[in-house]
């Protein structure tokens, strides 16, 4: 089951959520993989940029700093090739497009960031791996929340907007779906492996002095 592997193309409905991967099938596996290796650089910086500039109220240096930090981090380095990279970006540009789909009126830009939220929740749900995807799926919602509150301060959110906004979350959501449970059977494999299907861990047993 290909689809499992996130940096492998797969003509199917999932690859809407896959836009790292849109080269493979648009330009061949050659310009493809320099498309999948660039672009997510890309997305990573510019959307950390984007959503710190919001939190800060346009403050380009934080924002700056904030980007480069976050893009160039050793995790994010160490694990570039991983779908942890995804996930990143994917949770970023889905907040983004949230806040401005809610502060827009115009009707394009409106159908634009829509779209934006729908693919890259999509990525973000689509990206199998737990152990991020559940930190990061609590913090994402702490950030929509402000997001939202943020917007609202702006401009008058109306009941329709988080209709669309509702309907986009199923819409991503059934897809999700329907494609994990395409992929029980090798889910299931997994899972029965030790490893990682029975690892578990909880964390803690760090010192602050292992920092150093």
């Amino acid at each position: 089951n290909m689809f499992l592997v996130n940096h492998s193309p797969v003509l199917n409905i999932g690859l809407l959520g896959r836009p790292s991967n849109w080269g493979f099938i648009l330009f061949g596996k050659e310009h493809g993989f320099s498309w999948w290796w660039f672009l997510r650089l890309f997305l990573l910086f510019f959307s950390a940029l984007e959503l710190i500039s919001i939190f800060t109220n346009g403050n380009k240096m934080l924002s700056l700093v904030g980007a480069i930090w976050i893009t160039f981090s050793p995790a994010n380095q160490w694990w570039y090739s991983h779908q942890i990279v995804d996930i990143f970006y994917s949770i970023n540009i889905s907040i983004i497009s949230l806040y401005y789909f809610f502060i827009n009126r115009v009707l394009m830009k409106r159908l634009v960031f829509s779209l934006l939220f729908f693919i890259f929740l999509l990525c973000y749900f689509s990206s199998l791996y737990p152990p991020v995807q559940v930190p990061f799926g609590y913090l994402g919602i702490i950030f929509s929340i402000y997001i939202f509150i943020k917007a609202r301060a702006k401009v008058s959110i109306k009941a329709k907007d988080l209709l669309i906004i509702s309907g986009l979350v199923v819409g991503v959501l059934i897809v999700a779906g329907y494609m994990i449970y395409a992929s029980r059977d090798a889910i299931a494999i997994i899972n029965n492996t030790v490893y990682p299907g029975k690892r578990f861990v909880t964390g803690g047993g760090y010192s602050l002095s292992w920092i150093n």
